[in-house]
């Protein structure tokens, strides 16, 4: 888990991903950010005015510096160009993760992972480099997700069960056990998968059935 004291003191860090993320970093400033409103963060970066603060609406790749991130774009494809920009240019992405979450030993997270709150992740689980894990997830047993996927809050990946590079699971979505999902794959929110899905697939519910279509 990062200091978050010494993350504000360091010089040239950029923070990119939505607002939210900033919970990550200040639960121990709220003194300095209490909510959202725009007059409370300007007194924030006031204080910590070594931040930079880049929405990703209005990111600019090109704009890069050679310094420290944290990727937490939603859109995975956005997020593997901008972290192949930032490693050209000699940045580093850096693993975050919340120390309300619980993470078991022998689980395996890649470089720039981000964990969201409230996240479970259990033995054996393998997360590779750049993914994101949102709230209130559960990884199960043996899972494994490829290189820069996006997980939306409260999904369940359930025993052994692996997701390819690229893909997004939504929101309140379930795995079952020893599922592949393959790379490039959107599941639609709310939906329990229960067989394979194959690269550059999205899976959604049509009338109360499940379809497989080709993105």
């Amino acid at each position: 888990m990062i200091n978050i004291i010494k993350f504000l003191q360091m010089r040239h860090a950029v923070i990119i991903g939505p607002d939210d993320l900033l919970d990550l970093f200040l639960e121990n400033t709220k003194d300095y950010y209490i909510n959202y409103s725009s007059l409370v963060r300007k007194k924030f970066w006031e204080k910590y005015s070594s931040i930079n603060w880049i929405g990703h609406d209005y990111l600019n790749v090109e704009n890069i510096q050679n310094c420290e991130y944290f990727l937490a774009l939603k859109s995975n494809k956005k997020r593997h160009e901008i972290t192949h920009n930032i490693l050209k240019k000699g940045g580093t992405i850096s693993k975050l993760i919340d120390k309300s979450s619980r993470i078991f030993k022998s689980a395996n997270i890649g470089k720039g992972v981000i964990v969201y709150p409230l996240v479970t992740i259990s033995s054996f689980a393998e997360i590779d480099s750049y993914s994101v894990i949102s709230y209130g997830t559960l990884i199960g047993h043996g899972v494994e997700i490829g290189e820069s996927c996006f997980l939306a809050p409260n999904v369940k990946l359930l025993g052994d069960c692996k997701i390819g590079k690229f893909s997004m699971i939504s929101t309140g979505s379930t795995i079952l056990p020893g599922i592949s999902i393959g790379d490039n794959c959107l599941i639609a929110p709310g939906i329990t998968i229960m067989k394979n899905v194959p690269s550059n697939s999205k899976v959604v519910s049509i009338n109360g059935s499940l379809r497989i279509l080709s993105l």
